[in-house]
């Protein structure tokens, strides 16, 4: 988990969650790159681009569930 208070301007984290494969009970980790484009200290906010789409403004809450590195792959 990324602290808001180490997020700087051009960090890349990653968000990773759970994914189902198809129509199958397996499930895999997926990761996306979420980079940051800048960041509001006062407000608590950073404007990131969430795996190469348009920017949009990130609350702290949902930038504390990102990481610095992808997961591994088993």
């Amino acid at each position: 988990m990324t602290a808001f208070n180490t997020i700087k301007a051009g960090d890349t984290l990653y968000e990773c969650r759970r994914q189902k494969m198809g129509n199958t009970t397996q499930s895999r980790t997926a990761c996306w790159d979420v980079r940051v484009i800048e960041v509001d200290a006062a407000k608590r906010f950073a404007l990131c681009s969430w795996n190469g789409n348009t920017p949009n403004w990130w609350s702290e809450r949902r930038l504390n569930t990102t990481r610095r590195t992808p997961v591994k792959a088993k």
